[in-house]
């Protein structure tokens, strides 16, 4: 017995060390309880019993019931059994798989890579076409486990199946704390990835996720996955929300590819660029209060404060909260619009009919916004920003997922001392609705999953987040996705003095005041007509309309990265193939190169994205058991590499070339 107490603190201390070492957060998340515990200042849930038949069990010490109820060791045997190599038990799917007929096929293969699916079809169609789902792995790459107990089964599961990318979610810290005692993790880390989510709150657990996915990404087709007890299926959830939520998923590298076009054309045309670096000594808005609206449920049930309140505050509107304001006759003092869906914004337009009222209102646009925006609004002061290029070296550079960050960004960046969010929810109503009444495409949920059911839906599936008026609120993956950015921007840009109020009964934002509508104490009146000449002044003195020489000369760099491209797509054209492995190790060099250059502008994230969507369908190709006619495939495989990416990289060289063609008339 001394033995086995001497072996179960030696590996304890080990893990200290490692987790010292490698996840501070976690060392000093472990050490905080240690100490607590042993003052006697956290009442013990949990025991730590090594039995008569050779293993240990957890005893709740309420209930006195055990976790594994007999012997731990031959549970973990069975648990391991559980798992298997086949593609269709147990995973994860990270991307919904497209299927084509022929003649889709045929017709995208003929677009350019702006055409959508163009230059993912032929790779996801080749995939479909060869593999099954009931084909079973070759290596076991990516696994995440929903739930650590003592962590018999995690030792078992990584040891047997190699596996190279592991992922350990669980909920106790204290329960995680005794597994140390019996899991060597230190051990387990050798040779490999080991990712760790232990007592972590949902921005913590995402911040982990993109860790975990991004690392090794071309592995992520299929992630299995291990659920330790039926209390994690929260975490299947979690993470499904998550993979329906990607970047590459929700804006993919053919949409990057339009946005560039776009923004080139703005920037030819002389349209005036505002910057969007920190203006920390502007105090155009010392003594005036901004309040930003979005179209969330809680801007339609506080119209009538807005009503008796709107001529007090400087006004920042989405074009898509524009029609409640309509009906309740207030004219915004700015515009805001950064999506660049032409039919969306038709329907929006449409919606709204007249625009009389919006005369005195300053526009703020994302570059690649719908072109009938800039008809619409000719007469008015138009304003535009980059939102994933960087054309003007970042100074007007504002990434986001959505209109709400835009308008929450811009507001902190230009100084404003005191600010109001109304409508910028991200989350469902009282009655289930995702937007105001008045938004066109506000639509009703109801959380009524089936009893199997771990499908997730981006728009339509429910998931909670923290409230702000509440405990917690519901939402969706794709409204959800907009939180852990407003909490950056609010990272990133706020000062010290500047003060934000969340009105809205939506999500909780990091670092803002949940203050109801009513309570607001704001006096001032201001002079709307006298505003709209204050702001044109105060954004003409942050834009210009034309390139400088730095960002002409940053155009070379972007040439060299096209050459570069190009150089290492032919060093891959040139490597041998005619086997699996040398094709693999070819392919993963060519991803590397192409992952790694030192211009980090469009081009490259263009291509990590498109990397990220189709490099796991030929992983997985060249990773299942049953792959046959070897030489065949990787050289068809080959082939549809070297197309696809010579083609986006051809297509984006002939839009840069455009713009630098403009600049040197």
């Amino acid at each position: 017995m001394q033995d086995i107490q001497t072996q179960a603190l030696n590996t304890y201390q080990e893990n200290l060390k490692y987790f010292q070492e490698t996840i501070p957060s976690l060392y000093n998340k472990i050490l905080a309880l240690d100490t607590l515990l042993n003052e006697g200042r956290y009442p013990q849930k949990y025991d730590l019993e090594y039995k008569e038949g050779g293993y240990f069990d957890v005893k709740e010490l309420a209930s006195g019931e055990f976790l594994y109820k007999q012997n731990s060791n031959e549970i973990a045997k069975e648990q391991f059994a559980q798992v298997s190599l086949r593609k269709d038990d147990q995973v994860l799917e990270s991307y919904k798989n497209l299927i084509f007929d022929k003649d889709t096929v045929d017709f995208l293969k003929q677009q350019s890579s702006f055409s959508n699916l163009a230059t993912m079809a032929p790779i996801i169609d080749y995939y479909n076409r060869h593999i099954e789902k009931s084909t079973h792995l070759t290596q076991l790459n990516k696994f995440i486990f929903f739930g650590a107990g003592l962590g018999l089964h995690i030792d078992k599961i990584i040891t047997e199946y190699n596996v190279q990318v592991p992922w350990i979610i669980e909920d106790d810290v204290e329960l995680f704390r005794l597994s140390l005692f019996v899991t060597n993790y230190h051990k387990l880390s050798k040779n490999r990835d080991l990712f760790f989510a232990i007592g972590l709150n949902d921005t913590e657990l995402s911040t982990v996720f993109n860790i975990f996915f991004s690392k090794a990404f071309m592995k992520n087709l299929y992630i299995k996955f291990f659920l330790f007890s039926e209390k994690y299926k929260d975490k299947i959830a979690f993470v499904q929300s998550k993979l329906v939520a990607r970047p590459e998923v929700a804006y993919s590298h053919s949409r990057l590819l339009v946005k560039n076009i776009k923004v080139m054309y703005k920037l030819k045309e002389n349209f005036q660029f505002m910057s969007l670096l920190k203006h920390e000594n502007e105090n155009f808005f010392q003594d005036k209060p901004v309040l930003i609206l979005g179209a969330g449920p809680s801007l339609h049930s506080n119209i009538e404060w807005l009503k008796e309140n709107a001529d007090k505050f400087v006004i920042m509107a989405a074009l898509v909260s524009l029609k409640t304001l309509q009906k309740a006759g207030i004219s915004p003092d700015i515009i805001v619009q950064v999506d660049e869906n032409e039919f969306t914004t038709e329907q929006i337009l449409k919606n709204l009919g007249e625009t009389s009222f919006l005369q005195n209102s300053v526009c703020l646009f994302s570059a690649s916004v719908a072109p009938i925006l800039f008809e619409t609004f000719k007469d008015n002061p138009i304003y535009l920003h980059e939102d994933r290029t960087k054309y003007k070296l970042a100074k007007s550079t504002m990434p986001v997922a959505s209109v709400g960050e835009s308008l929450y960004a811009i507001s902190l960046v230009y100084n404003a001392k005191n600010i109001y969010m109304l409508g910028i929810d991200l989350a469902l109503g009282a009655d289930g609705l995702s937007h105001s009444p008045d938004h066109f495409m506000a639509q009703k949920l109801q959380n009524t999953p089936k009893e199997e059911d771990l499908s997730v839906s981006l728009s339509h599936s429910i998931i909670k987040v923290k409230g702000n008026f509440r405990e917690s609120v519901e939402t969706n993956p794709l409204l959800a996705m907009s939180i852990p950015i407003i909490n950056n921007k609010t990272a990133t840009y706020k000062s010290e003095d500047q003060t934000v109020y969340n009105l809205s009964d939506g999500a909780h934002f990091f670092n803002t005041v949940p203050l109801h509508p009513q309570e607001v104490a704001v006096e001032t009146t201001l002079d709307k007509v006298l505003l709209k000449e204050q702001l044109s002044t105060l954004f003409d003195n942050y834009s210009e309309n034309e390139l400088t020489t730095e960002e002409k000369e940053a155009l070379k760099c972007r040439e060299q990265h096209i050459q570069e491209s190009k150089n290492f797509i032919k060093e891959f054209k040139e490597s041998p193939y005619s086997n699996k492995d040398m094709f693999e190790v070819n392919f993963i060099q060519l991803i590397s190169k192409l992952s790694n250059s030192k211009c980090k502008f469009e081009l490259w994230e263009i291509l990590i994205t498109y990397a990220h969507r189709v490099t796991p369908y030929i992983d997985d190709f060249l990773n299942t058991k049953e792959f046959k006619q070897t030489k065949k495939h990787t050289k068809e495989l080959r082939n549809l590499v070297i197309s696809q990416f010579t083609k986006i990289v051809n297509d984006y060289e002939e839009i840069l070339n455009e713009l630098q063609n403009e600049e040197e008339k």
